[in-house]
C-alpha cells in the first residue's frame, strides 16, 4: 500500500488524490481512516496550508540567461562586469 499512499502524497490536484485516496479506502480502510486520524493537510501536499506546491515561480536559469543577452553586443570586459 505504500506506493499508493507515497502517490496520494505527492499528487498537486485533488481530483487526482481524491482518487487515489479512494482507491485506498477501498483496499484498506483501516489505513485510511489511519490516515484520516494523521490530518490529511500534514501529508498531502494538495491540502498542506503553506507555501502551495512547494515550488518556487521563478526560474534562475531564465534569469541568468536574460543578463548576458542584454549586453552581447558591448566589448567583452562590459558583459562580465554585468554578469558580476
Amino acid at each position: 500500500m505504500f506506493p499508493l499512499v507515497e502517490k496520494a502524497a505527492r499528487y498537486f490536484r485533488r481530483t487526482d488524490f481524491d482518487d487515489a485516496f479512494n482507491e485506498i479506502q477501498e483496499r484498506d480502510p483501516q489505513l485510511h481512516a489511519y490516515l484520516q486520524r494523521a490530518g490529511v493537510q500534514m501529508w498531502a501536499c494538495v491540502h498542506f496550508p503553506g507555501d502551495r506546491y512547494n515550488l518556487m515561480t521563478t526560474n534562475i536559469a531564465e534569469s541568468m540567461n536574460t543578463t548576458p543577452s542584454k549586453a552581447i553586443n558591448l566589448p567583452i570586459v562590459q558583459p562580465l562586469e554585468a554578469i558580476r
